[in-house]
C-alpha cells in the first residue's frame, strides 16, 4: 500500500493554510501522494457561523482582533462535530494512515484520539510551528509522550531559521530591478492597521499595491495605487471543482476593465506582486515571513496582533531581515536600508534547509513516478 501524507491544517488564518497547500503541491511534484484536511470542515455548523462572524469583526477592528487573540483558549473540542470526527478517525484507520504533517495547534488533540486507536509506534507526525512563539491555537499543546516531532520554522530560542517552506522556483529579483512600489496588506484575514497607513505613504510619494478584502475598500483616488481583491465569498474549507483545496482566488483591479483573475497553479497569486516590490508593509505573521524569505523582499512591520507576532518581528529584525514601520519612518522612508535588508535575505536564503526535502529524507519516502 502506498503511503499517503495527511496534511492537517486550518483555514482560520491563511498563514497556516497557504503554507499547508505549498507543502501539498511540493510533495505531489515529488510523486508523493497527499491529502489535506481542514479542521473547520469538522466543526459544528453553529460554530462555523460564529467563526465567519469573528473573521469579519477582526477585519473591521484592530482592537477587536487584538482582544480576540488575547482571549483565545486554544481548545477546539467544543467546536467539533463528534460524528464527523469519529468518521475521520475510522477513515484514517481504514486507510492505514501513518504520516502526518500537523500545521495547526487544533489538530493534536484529534490525533491523540487516533493514537489511542492504533498506537504510536508506526506513526510519523511532524508538528510544524509557523511562528517563533506559541500562537493561540497551540496554547494547549503538550508533547509529553514525544509523539510529535516538533518543527520550528522560526526559532526564537536559537535566533535562527531551522527550516523554510519554499514558495516558487523563481529566483529573487535584484533590488535595483524592482518596481518602486510597496505591497501593503493585513494577512489572510485583513487584520491590523495597514489601511490607516495608506494616505500617509501616498503623501510621501510612495506607490502602493493594496490588498482589499471587500469591494467597498477599493478606491481610485490615488493614481499610483493598484488594488488586488481577495475573493470576498471564498471559503478555505470548501474544495474547488477539482476536489482539492485551492489558493485564495485573487483579482487585479483594472480601472478600465474591472476585475482580472490572477492564475497561479502552485502558490498564492499575490506572491508575484510581492517579488516585484521594494517592501512588504504588514503585520508580522508567519505567512508574511515566508513570503519575505522566498522573495527576498524586506518586511516593514506594522503593529502585531498578538505576542507571537511581536516575537516574529523581533526575530526578523534581529536577523537583519526586516524593519519596524516606526524605524523606517524615522529613516525618512529610505530605500537604501531596504536594499541592505534585501541583500541580507538573499544571503540567508542559501543557509536555510527546505522543510519538504527534510521531511522526505527523514522518513525515507519515495514517489510513485
Amino acid at each position: 500500500m502506498e503511503d499517503v501524507i495527511s496534511i492537517l491544517c486550518s483555514g482560520m488564518g491563511l498563514g497556516v493554510y497557504i503554507p499547508s497547500l505549498l507543502i501539498d503541491c511540493q510533495l505531489r511534484k515529488r510523486g508523493i501522494k497527499t491529502e489535506v484536511f481542514i479542521v473547520e470542515s469538522y466543526f459544528r455548523e453553529d460554530k462555523l457561523e460564529r467563526l465567519k462572524e469573528n473573521k469579519k469583526a477582526f477585519h473591521n477592528s484592530f482592537q477587536v482582533a487584538v482582544l480576540g487573540h488575547r482571549m483565545a483558549k486554544g481548545d477546539v473540542r467544543p467546536n467539533l462535530d463528534t460524528d464527523k470526527i469519529d468518521a475521520l478517525l475510522q477513515y484514517w484507520q481504514r486507510h492505514h494512515r501513518k504520516h502526518f504533517i500537523v500545521m495547526s495547534g487544533h489538530w493534536p488533540v484529534i490525533l491523540e484520539s487516533y493514537i489511542e486507536k492504533v498506537g504510536a509506534d508506526h506513526l510519523n507526525i511532524d508538528a510544524v510551528r509557523m511562528d517563533s512563539d506559541v500562537a493561540p491555537t497551540w496554547k494547549n499543546f503538550r508533547n509529553d509522550k514525544n509523539y510529535f516531532n516538533e518543527i520550528w520554522l522560526f526559532d526564537n530560542v536559537t535566533k535562527d531559521l531551522p527550516y523554510c517552506i519554499s514558495v516558487s522556483n523563481s529566483a529573487p529579483i535584484p533590488f535595483h530591478d524592482r518596481e518602486d512600489r510597496f505591497l501593503i496588506h493585513g494577512g489572510g484575514w485583513g487584520m491590523g492597521t495597514y489601511r490607516s497607513k495608506c494616505k500617509e505613504l501616498n503623501a510621501k510619494g510612495l506607490a502602493l499595491d493594496i490588498v482589499a478584502y471587500e469591494k467597498d475598500e477599493i478606491e481610485q483616488s490615488h493614481a499610483g495605487n493598484w488594488y488586488y481583491l481577495m475573493e470576498p465569498d471564498w471559503s478555505p474549507w470548501l474544495k474547488s471543482n477539482n476536489g482539492r483545496y485551492e489558493f485564495p482566488p485573487m483579482y487585479a483591479v483594472d480601472k478600465e476593465s474591472g476585475l482580472k483573475r490572477l492564475y497561479t497553479e502552485d502558490y498564492q497569486p499575490i506572491f508575484d506582486v510581492c517579488r516585484k516590490c521594494k517592501g512588504i508593509i504588514s503585520k508580522p505573521g508567519g505567512g508574511t515571513l515566508l513570503d519575505s524569505l522566498a522573495s527576498a523582499t524586506p518586511v516593514i512591520f506594522i503593529e502585531p496582533i498578538a505576542k507571537h507576532e511581536q516575537t516574529n518581528a523581533a526575530l526578523w529584525e534581529y536577523l537583519g531581515l526586516g524593519i519596524s514601520y516606526q524605524t523606517w519612518v524615522e529613516r525618512g522612508y529610505a530605500t537604501d536600508i531596504l536594499e541592505e535588508i534585501h541583500h541580507n535575505i538573499v544571503a540567508k536564503r542559501h543557509q536555510v534547509p527546505d522543510y519538504v526535502d527534510g521531511f522526505v529524507s527523514r522518513y525515507g519516502l519515495k514517489g510513485y513516478q
